[in-house]
């Protein structure tokens, strides 16, 4: 039997469904440790000894923020740095302001994170643009909604064909049901939806999910994007948000044209896309 069941959507019902009956799976916990040892922390407990690529030798104490900076100097190809994306490993969004600093559009292999400080900034514009993109593109969508508040009654009959739309009501299964969504290559892009999620939840998301999440898509070909209320993605490899404030006569606009009207600021982009220590925005996010 799966671990959760989904139905796509059916006239009599209000869209397809995935239910999450019980917990996906339990996590074992961390072996016990002897009386008075303290517990060691992976690489930041190891003295280590390791050459840069310019021939120093370094030695003492290093963290992962050490270690990735010594991986990228000696392997700058492998890291990322300079490179350009494949227009066959990215999703078009044909959304101005958008594809272009990406390279093309969303990436297949890695996480990007849309910042949706405002209920009026556009981001369900956004998200529905993106169904109409992947239809065009024949790709299917999964979107898991961790407050069940996606409209299947805004969004084309046609389009619900290609998604499939988990609805969960806490944090912890919307990480659950991603962890094995963007494993299956059956989808193009995967959509976490955490704008209304309870903020309590959100904060307690540890950062290694994240990371755990990055390593997966890396290897896959499902793009990742995780819409949230703040910054909120330490892996993320490009980060936006939506600025502007549609009034609510917004409501009775025509999409195509308020798609146009979408006020795009980058806060981070990384991998030869952009200098991430220059862009605006990233004084505010280490602050968050």
């Amino acid at each position: 039997m799966s671990l959760f069941s989904a139905v796509q959507k059916d006239p009599a019902t209000a869209g397809g469904v995935a239910a999450f009956p019980a917990p996906l799976c339990r996590h074992s916990g961390t072996m016990p440790e002897r009386a008075g040892e303290r517990p060691e922390s992976g690489i930041e407990s190891r003295r280590t000894i390791l050459e840069q690529g310019n021939g120093n030798r370094v030695r003492g104490r290093l963290t992962i923020t050490d270690l990735r900076n010594l991986v990228e100097a000696r392997y700058p190809q492998a890291m990322g740095a300079g490179r350009l994306p494949d227009k066959h490993n990215v999703l078009p969004t044909r959304i101005p302001g958008l594809d272009e600093p990406m390279g093309g559009g969303v990436p297949r292999d890695g996480l990007t994170e849309l910042v949706a400080a405002s209920p009026s900034s556009g981001s369900q514009l956004l998200l529905i643009r993106l169904l109409k993109a992947l239809r065009q593109e024949q790709g299917m969508v999964a979107l898991v909604d961790g407050a069940d508040s996606f409209d299947p009654d805004s969004t084309e009959e046609d389009l619900m064909t290609h998604l499939l739309w988990v609805r969960c009501a806490q944090v912890r299964q919307v990480l659950q049901a991603a962890d094995l969504l963007v494993r299956d290559s059956n989808f193009a892009l995967v959509i976490m939806d955490l704008r209304w999620s309870a903020g309590s939840e959100v904060r307690r998301i540890n950062a290694t999910v994240w990371y755990r999440l990055q390593r997966v898509v890396t290897h896959s070909e499902v793009a990742l994007l995780v819409l949230s209320p703040r910054p909120l993605v330490p892996s993320a490899r490009f980060r936006f948000q939506l600025t502007r404030a549609f009034p609510m006569a917004a409501l009775q606009a025509d999409q195509a044209a308020l798609t146009e009207e979408l006020a795009v600021h980058w806060l981070r982009r990384r991998n030869g896309y952009g200098d991430a220590g220059t862009l605006a925005g990233e004084a505010a996010e280490a602050a968050v």
